[in-house]
């Protein structure tokens, strides 16, 4: 009986004790069947356990706190979308400028190899500036290439994978507007 009444109602014994008006104890012996409840306890009771049979048929309980609660749980969902979306776009950005860079010293070692290719004789000073300029693309590319790219397309799907988990779990919190 006793788990019947906590998995009805959800009340902790003790609290249902001080609305019966009588102690814990008493309650506690009188669930496992060791123990009768006074006359008025027995019939408040019975009472409480009407009202939680015909309202868990009827419609779930709501109030100011339920709703209060609900709105809160809402409020932090869409909150966590759009934390999400903003990091999304941050990494994008991010992506974008990397995969840019990447192309752009491509090109750069493309034009110093065709350069150095096509002028059989370069002075010094010219061989300089094409080296650094050689040197400068081969840096951007271990900065910016495919192997800096990945780690940043990890996080971009994780949290692409992560808004669409928050979506479909927590829906049914959604406000309708």
């Amino acid at each position: 009986m006793s788990q019947d009444i906590k998995n009805l109602m959800g009340i902790k014994q003790e609290h249902l004790a001080m609305i019966l008006g009588v102690n814990r104890s008493q309650l506690s012996m009188y669930l496992i069947g060791k123990r009768d409840l006074p006359l008025e306890a027995k019939l408040q009771l019975s009472q409480i356990l009407v009202f939680f049979n015909k309202s868990k048929k009827t419609k779930k309980i709501e109030n100011d706190v339920i709703k209060n609660d609900a709105i809160k749980a809402n409020q932090l969902i869409e909150a966590q979308i759009k934390e999400n979306a903003y990091k999304q776009i941050i990494i994008e950005k991010k992506l974008k400028i990397k995969e840019k860079k990447f192309i752009d010293a491509q090109k750069t070692l493309q034009i110093i190899e065709f350069l150095v290719a096509s002028n059989l004789e370069i002075d010094s000073k010219t061989k300089s500036i094409y080296e650094m300029i050689k040197n400068n693309a081969e840096h951007e590319i271990q900065t910016n290439g495919l192997a800096a790219q990945m780690p940043l397309k990890f996080l971009l799907h994780d949290f692409k994978y992560q808004q669409m988990s928050i979506e479909n779990q927590f829906s049914k919190y959604f406000s309708k507007k």
